[in-house]
């Protein structure tokens, strides 16, 4: 075969491959989320003459032909492959890999966030928590315990909890960043494993005067897999899943679980939504405004309310054995203006226990 036959079959493959390629994406129905990276993927634009003239249109368009590409998760997974492997690149799209976690990059510390969460805090005590027992406790993120090993860019955590210190009034600071590590969370997620947080309790007892001993060897231990979290399809690479593991015991039976978002009661694990877009929405449905624990058979009549961001889904249950009424609120689906007409304050404890990452993005906090 001489030179001229190889370059005219290359030419014909190549246009061949561009044709093939430009039909399929042509013909393929558009997918409406992306399971792997759980977010909503980008519609076809709606022309008109206003938009096509102020780009509007070429703009949507571009996003549009990103997210709906043909065989676009394997594109990723090959350019994550490329970029850690070949390039030797230490992250990719704000993703890396540390002690075998995937982890993203949370930086820089926004300061005003901050500053807008603990006014946040003393605007709700004013309002709501006067006279009572209140504590706040910031759940740090994986880049904490590998950021700076590893020489990754990464917030100032001491600054973070600096500002709130000097900020926040009449709450108790409660610190549990040494109860924690990177072997805590899940490696292909930003949550916490509930499995982990006895060393979590143990603190929070000790600082809230628990007058229950929680000991979680005394829980059964429930074991569903594969758990592919939030930062596997983010990664785009092939990462052995996690397990997840969720924890009962004979006495959660008789707790009851009232959500107000739907109105209705439902169970401590929601276990269907384990095969969901999200599976850590097992642990109490996942997001949700306002959600009331009772525990009939608790050994006192205290009460909690726990402003939570995501991770409190998973720590709540736990803490049924040393309150008998928990109800876990979260300011990023109720207006805290409007809380009072649903949640009755009158002497509960209450504990604010939000993420890093929520702080450093506090005004989603209503």
């Amino acid at each position: 075969m001489n030179d001229r036959t190889k370059n005219v079959i290359n030419i014909f493959l190549f246009t061949a491959l561009l044709i093939g390629t430009l039909i399929a994406n042509i013909i393929k129905k558009p997918d409406e989320v992306s399971v792997s990276e759980r977010r909503k993927l980008a519609r076809f634009p709606k022309a008109s003459l206003a938009s096509i003239l102020n780009g509007d249109f070429a703009n949507g368009f571009s996003k549009y032909v990103r997210d709906q590409f043909v065989l676009r998760d394997e594109f990723r997974s090959v350019k994550a492959f490329v970029h850690f492997n070949i390039y030797r690149q230490k992250d990719n799209n704000n993703i890396y890999i540390a002690d075998g976690s995937v982890i993203k990059i949370d930086y820089p510390l926004n300061e005003k966030s901050v500053q807008n969460a603990a006014k946040k805090f003393n605007t709700l005590y004013e309002k709501y928590f006067e006279g009572m027992n209140v504590w706040y406790s910031i759940i740090p993120d994986k880049n904490y315990y590998t950021a700076e090993k590893y020489g990754y860019p990464h917030i100032d955590y001491n600054k973070m909890i600096q500002i709130l210190t000097s900020s926040v009034n009449n709450m108790i600071y409660i610190d549990i960043t040494n109860a924690l590590s990177i072997e805590d969370y899940y490696k292909t997620d930003l949550h916490w494993k509930q499995e982990n947080l006895g060393n979590v309790i143990d603190v929070l007892s000790k600082e809230m005067n628990f007058q229950t001993k929680i000991n979680l060897d005394n829980y059964t231990k429930n074991v569903k897999e594969p758990f592919y979290g939030v930062y596997y399809g983010q990664s785009a690479l092939n990462i052995k899943p996690d397990r997840m593991i969720y924890l009962t015991n004979e006495a959660m039976k008789d707790i009851t679980v009232f959500y107000f978002d739907t109105n209705e009661f439902g169970e401590i694990y929601q276990k269907e939504k384990f095969s969901g877009i999200d599976p850590y929405n097992l642990f109490l449905s996942g997001p949700a405004a306002v959600i009331v624990m009772e525990n009939k058979n608790a050994k006192n009549d205290k009460e909690l309310v726990l402003f939570r961001d995501s991770f409190g889904s998973s720590l709540a249950p736990l803490l049924t054995e040393e309150y008998a009424k928990i109800t876990l609120v979260d300011l990023r689906y109720i207006d805290s203006n409007y809380l009072g007409k649903v949640v009755e304050f009158t002497n509960q404890d209450i504990l604010i226990m939000l993420n890093t990452q929520t702080i450093n993005n506090s005004y989603m906090l209503r």
